[in-house]
């Protein structure tokens, strides 16, 4: 929900903010949405590094945990400084999200996965219409962005909440392999 109600709200955000500088621009307000969103997505790969070498947990955690605060700030500001905080508050989003799934991955028996993976991708993409209405609600009752910011933060210290629920992750290592075909792939057997 989080990730797409910024999505859903980014191009209206950037035409109040900036939208007057850009009057005429052949990039225009989606080409800066665009680009935003392009350049937060690189930051997965430090999501990735990050996952591999600190407690997943805690990453997931820091980064609910930041949004939180972000959300609020952003609220106050317009002009270009607010695509600037856009691009921070979606590569906090995409830091996150290897995190995110080491954490399912690592909590849901093997058997499950797949269904869990499946779940977790139709409920992302299932709250784009939620989202929509979110934006829609806000702009509609004259709240703008602010309300739609409100909304995000106290979606995102629900996160960390539920993060802090889950079972403690000591070093973020690997789970030790106990299915036998799978532990003879790991230390390359041909049993």
């Amino acid at each position: 929900m989080i990730f797409q109600s910024l999505l859903t709200v980014a191009p209206k955000w950037f035409e109040q903010a900036v939208g007057a500088d850009m009057s005429g621009s052949v990039v225009g307000v989606g080409g800066l949405v665009t680009l935003v969103f392009l350049a937060g997505a690189i930051p997965q790969f430090l999501g990735g590094v990050l996952a591999d070498r600190f407690p997943v947990k805690w990453l997931y955690m820091g980064c609910a945990f930041l949004q939180v605060p972000f959300y609020l700030v952003v609220m106050q500001f317009m002009g270009w400084s607010s695509v600037f905080l856009a691009a921070l508050l979606v590569t906090l989003m995409n830091v996150q999200i290897p995190a995110e799934n080491l954490l399912l991955a690592r909590f849901t028996p093997a058997k499950y996965r797949g269904i869990a993976y499946g779940s977790k991708f139709v409920l992302s993409f299932g709250m784009a219409p939620l989202a929509v209405q979110l934006v829609a609600w806000a702009y509609g009752h004259s709240a703008g962005p602010e309300m739609v910011f409100a909304t995000l933060a106290v979606l995102s210290a629900l996160v960390l909440l539920s993060a802090m629920l889950l079972p403690r992750d000591d070093k973020g290592q690997e789970q030790p392999v106990t299915d036998p075909a799978r532990a003879a792939l790991a230390t390359g057997g041909d049993d």
